[in-house]
């Protein structure tokens, strides 16, 4: 375990370290991606990228490299760039980092947006859809009402 300090160190030092654009996207959505370890400027060293590793490199991190990745490793590491299709990664996008300054100060509203929401709909003396299952006879008619509630609730 590490203190808060280094912690926050740590979170701050990843986006030098992510895999870094090298040309703006085409008409289709695809873009070149390079390796921070690649040509002409690497942040990181790599023993994959040699040209790295030189002594007139400034980059201090090391990425440290797993015994397959030599034989079998992503083109991002053998190649100087790579191609990605629009969709690559798309699911686990994010706008902002995880951990960042910037995520807490949204995820930090949004998250008490949420549970303030689900404290006022569980609260007895007002919305009380935790009490629900005691009076109605069906699932369904739970979620109707649930969905109901909510609605009500958002509208105002």
């Amino acid at each position: 375990m590490i203190d808060e300090t280094s912690h926050r160190a740590r979170i701050e030092e990843r986006p030098g370290r992510q895999i870094r654009t090298k040309a703006r996207a085409d008409a289709d959505g695809h873009t070149r991606r390079r390796c921070p370890a690649s040509k002409p400027a690497p942040v990181v060293r790599c023993e994959l990228k040699p040209s790295s590793e030189g002594s007139a490199a400034k980059a201090r991190f090391r990425i440290p490299v797993a015994d397959v990745l030599p034989h079998h490793g992503p083109k991002v590491c053998t190649q100087e760039s790579v191609t990605l299709p629009p969709e690559a990664g798309a699911k686990y996008s994010q706008a902002w980092l995880h951990e960042t300054a910037d995520w807490h100060a949204v995820y930090a509203t949004l998250r008490n947006s949420v549970e303030g929401m689900n404290g006022f709909i569980k609260d007895g003396a007002r919305e009380a859809i935790a009490y629900l299952y005691l009076t109605s006879p069906s699932l369904a008619s739970d979620f109707w009402v649930i969905s109901q509630t909510s609605s009500r609730t958002n509208s105002a």
